[in-house]
C-alpha cells in the first residue's frame, strides 16, 4: 500500500493540525 497524499488532503491535514495548535495554544488562563 502507497503513502501517496494528494496536495489537497495535505494541505487540509496542515491546516487542521495548525487550526488545532491555535486552538491548545490560545487557551491560556487569563
Amino acid at each position: 500500500m502507497e503513502h501517496a497524499v494528494s496536495p489537497k488532503t495535505f494541505h487540509k491535514l496542515t491546516e487542521f493540525i495548525r487550526f488545532t495548535e491555535l486552538g491548545l495554544n490560545g487557551r491560556e488562563p487569563e
